[in-house]
């Protein structure tokens, strides 16, 4: 996809916001945010739904339980004492 073709559709979708009534753009802005406003402001709605919209496009989901590596340091965090006594000096100096 062109540079070209990407700004018009960006800035048809702003042009579509923009077109859009108050309701709709509440509506739009309570999808986008999690958030509920009553902003008469269609320019500061227009502006927040398109933030939340490019922050929501810039997210990357990793899936942290297929790294082994992850999954073994988030087991040994999870007992009490820590199970890599390594990592802390001052305790393996009182043990012996």
């Amino acid at each position: 996809m062109s540079t070209k073709t990407k700004t018009t559709k960006t800035k048809s979708k702003k042009e579509n916001l923009a077109a859009l009534g108050l309701p709709a753009l509440w509506e739009r802005f309570k999808e986008a945010t999690g958030e509920t406003t009553k902003s008469p402001n269609k320019k500061f709605l227009v502006r927040r739904i398109e933030e939340a919209l490019a922050a929501h496009r810039a997210m990357t989901y990793v899936e942290l339980s297929t790294d082994q590596r992850f999954f073994d340091r988030f087991s040994s965090a999870s007992f009490l004492p820590h199970t890599d006594l390594g990592r802390f000096p001052s305790i393996q100096q009182i043990r012996g």
